[in-house]
């Protein structure tokens, strides 16, 4: 229904109420009609027409009080659904006709400073079509902020443009929520206090659209398992009425705009820190591979005879997580191992090692000792499909686990697979630790093993199951369940030996005791399963 509300809310948000009450303007719209500076001033007047009054006319149609008047007595004679008056910037707004109106029972709008021609066209685009009137309003704000984008890109200015066009309070959000810029309007006076409330205690938000997330690549766009970019933030509507269609519309359709402002000051940043820092891509590829693990917070304590470690950021949960073992290798330590060398220091010894596993033209290593995890980017050909051998010596020499992106063939296309690798290592650590290869493409596997922790009762079922092996003195303990794991994991005894460090023969010992223990048959694949994921959920509670 074509009322003065609906009319406000889909197309004049700055219109405010001068004259009248909340129910007159529930009154029916038919048509417009525009006051004009000549006697007479309107050509006709039919019931349920708004009338435009621009305040210029006035001086020409309404000089003095019984002028007024006149203009009055035509409007309630005529059945107005309302009158619509436009002050001139700088002008008093017509206060006797406003007043009069209101004595008279005729509902009064005010809108300062706009045009009469235009707003008399869009009243007329509505009635005559009220989506497509909504949709004219999105586009004209759209070209609003096109104009701003290319004079300065200022978020502020951003706000600003959209809260002045809605006429209501609006915010803008980063990536973890934290207020980025805010703009309220002179008008209407509930904006101000609107924004007051949500930078106090983050209250009154309306409406908020997420920021589109950047586009992924085309290959990755074809794939039902890839990682969906984070937003980079949220547009919010401040204040206590619901957003109106025409709010809604408007802010969807910017979002992308503010998003692209957005990314772009991010993404030339990277682009300048990548320049600094050197971030050509290995010269062998395409394809490459991106190849993220955590930072080691003390290379200090991978050295044979030095206490463990503890991580508690390679644990989501902040479940701290013994350090992996050392090796039984030769791998000779450089000079910063020594005691009393910074962890800067051992941390670029370690960069430096990383950096001999292969050469510039097939593994590039980004960032600094002062990032909070190694990044590097690895040619993923025939001599290495996948990246996977590199990845795996970087885990070796490291001892964390690695993740591996899938292939990628544009420069523009790194960062997403670092997205990409980064959120498979997240998934990964839940259920494991230690020098292992984890690859995105085994993204869904990752998290499905991470889930088994929200099962009722899972824990209690896992040391129910695995309880004939978890009697006696904790180390006993520790040894059969990491035998058992290793049983598990590996294509067979060899593997199991190796991943044990001991010889196959004892893997065998050990198994026979294992299923003499539980009663088991190891050879059971509905029971391997079971044992798989109660081995892992009892070692990582004991973690």
């Amino acid at each position: 229904m074509a009322t003065l509300a609906s009319l406000i809310s889909d197309v004049l948000p700055t219109a405010t109420l001068a004259a009248g009450d909340a129910a007159a303007l529930e009154r029916e719209v038919g048509w417009v009609r525009l006051v004009r500076a000549r006697v007479p001033a309107l050509d006709a007047l039919d019931p349920g027409d708004l009338v435009l009054v621009p305040e210029r006319a006035l001086d020409v149609v309404a000089p003095g009080p019984d002028q007024v008047d006149a203009l009055i007595a035509a409007l309630v004679d005529g059945g107005a659904a309302g009158a619509l008056v436009l002050p001139a910037d700088g002008g008093g707004g017509a206060p006797d006709l406003v007043a009069g109106l209101g004595r008279a029972g005729i509902p009064v709008l005010e809108i300062p400073g706009a045009d009469p021609v235009a707003v008399e066209r869009t009243v007329i685009a509505w009635l005559v079509n009220r989506r497509a009137a909504i949709e004219g309003r999105a586009e004209e704000l759209e070209r609003r902020l096109e104009a701003i984008a290319l004079a300065s890109g200022d978020p502020s200015a951003f706000l600003a443009a959209i809260g002045g066009f809605l006429g209501r309070a609006v915010a803008l959000e980063g990536r973890r929520g934290h207020a980025l810029s805010l703009h309220a309007p002179e008008s209407p006076p509930a904006a101000a206090d609107a924004a007051r409330r949500y930078l106090a205690a983050r209250t009154g938000v309306a409406l908020r659209v997420p920021l589109p997330a950047p586009a992924l690549p085309e290959q990755a766009a074809a794939d039902a398992t890839a990682i969906p970019a984070p937003s980079p933030g949220a547009l919010l509507l401040l204040g206590d009425e619901p957003p109106t269609e025409g709010e809604r519309l408007a802010c969807e359709r910017v979002a992308a705009l503010l998003a692209l402002e957005l990314g772009r000051d991010v993404a030339m940043e990277r682009a300048r820190e990548e320049a600094r820092r050197g971030g050509a891509l290995p010269a062998d590829g395409p394809p490459w591979v991106v190849l993220v693990a955590r930072q080691v917070d003390d290379v200090a304590s991978d050295r044979p005879g030095a206490p463990p470690a503890t991580d508690a950021a390679a644990s989501p949960g902040g479940r701290r997580r013994p350090a992996q073992p050392p090796s039984h290798g030769s791998r000779r330590r450089s000079e910063p191992d020594r005691p009393d060398a910074s962890i800067s220091e051992r941390r670029e010894a370690l960069r430096a090692e990383i950096r001999l596993l292969a050469p510039p033209r097939r593994l590039a290593l980004r960032g600094s000792a002062e990032s909070l995890e190694f990044r590097l980017v690895a040619v993923a050909d025939a001599a290495d499909p996948g990246g996977l051998a590199t990845a795996g010596s970087v885990a070796r020499l490291i001892r964390r686990p690695v993740a591996v992106s899938r292939p990628f063939h544009g420069a523009g296309d790194r960062p997403q697979a670092e997205a990409e690798a980064r959120a498979t290592l997240e998934a990964a650590e839940v259920t494991m630790d230690g020098p292992r290869v984890v690859r995105a493409d085994r993204l869904p596997a990752y998290r499905i093993l991470g889930g088994l922790h929200d099962i009722p009762d899972v824990e209690r079922l896992s040391r129910a199951l695995l309880a004939p092996i978890l009697a006696g003195r904790p180390a006993t303990v520790a040894g059969r369940l990491a035998t058992l794991r290793a049983v598990l994991d590996a294509a067979g005894p060899i593997e199991a030996a190796q991943a044990l460090g001991v010889h196959r023969n004892t893997v065998a010992y050990r198994i026979h005791r294992l299923e003499q223990l539980g009663d088991w048959d190891l050879s059971d694949p509905d029971l391997r399963i079971a044992l798989a994921v109660a081995v892992r959920l009892v070692q990582s509670a004991q973690d």
